[in-house]
């Protein structure tokens, strides 16, 4: 039997360590990699240190921005509450610079009634709009088209408030043109509030601003104020259909209140 010839390889021998890489006696290489470090995947530490650099000037501008922002916020503070935060030198020089403010013409405001003539005025106003609803209300309750349920839900909501108790429907307006607007599909009203509902809409608005600017007596109401109310309450009184002679009284009132105004 032959034997095969050994091989003999020479360490000198160009290629050995090529060789040698596979021999199962030699000494296994590191299965792992280097990362960091010199000839590393993710760099050197010379790319370490100059990442951490950016990263701390990066800090430092961060830092430099939110306390510019917190100056600036107090500046600003400081200014909208007139605090002196600022040299004198340098807020009179904004004062100068200042641009002049644009002041508009101011217009006296025309009031030619007197308190107690207005407080007769009102008084008068008030009591034909009350006794007119009432009488309106009492004719819509008596045929039919007044809810039950409406009714004794006002009228328990006035006796919680420890009111003296009304006859028929003696509300204030408030109360009243809320029993009216709780009914206000069945109730059939007169005027032109009959056919036009922007109409309705219209005097129920007026009437609701009334009932509120009635009850805040200062007795100064400007004559266009008056003019205005005036001729809202001649609307209200139609929509509720007052009879004659309380739209004859309210002319005679209102031809009185145009007298004494004095022309704009």
């Amino acid at each position: 039997m032959e034997l095969s010839p050994i091989l003999h390889l020479s360490p000198n021998v160009a290629g050995s360590n090529d060789v040698l890489a596979d021999d199962p006696w030699s000494e296994p290489k590191p299965s792992h990699k280097r990362l960091f470090g010199e000839k590393g995947w993710l760099g050197n530490n010379a790319d370490l240190k100059e990442l951490a650099e950016g990263n701390h000037k990066t800090f430092g501008l961060r830092r430099f921005g939110k306390k510019l922002k917190m100056q600036v916020e107090e500046l600003v503070e400081d200014l909208v509450s007139g605090s002196p935060c600022i040299d004198d030198g340098l807020s009179s020089d904004m004062h100068l610079r200042r641009p002049p403010l644009r002041q508009e013409p101011t217009r006296a405001v025309l009031i030619s009634l007197d308190a107690p003539t207005q407080a007769r005025l009102y008084s008068q106003l008030e009591v034909m709009i009350c006794v007119a609803a009432n009488r309106f209300l009492v004719q819509q309750c008596n045929r039919g088209l007044l809810s039950d349920e409406s009714i004794s839900k006002i009228s328990n909501y006035w006796a919680a408030k420890n009111r003296p108790k009304v006859v028929e429907f003696h509300y204030d307006q408030a109360t009243q043109r809320q029993l009216i607007l709780s009914n206000l599909r069945t109730i059939q009203f007169h005027g032109l509030s009959a056919t036009n509902s922007i109409q309705l809409r219209i005097n129920l608005n007026n009437w609701k601003a009334i009932g509120k600017e009635m009850g805040i007596r200062t007795f100064c109401a400007p004559d266009s104020a008056i003019r205005k109310h005036v001729f809202d309450i001649r609307n209200i009184l139609e929509m509720l259909g007052a009879p004659l002679e309380t739209m004859r009284d309210f002319e005679v009132v209102q031809v009185q209140v145009l007298l004494l105004m004095e022309p704009d």
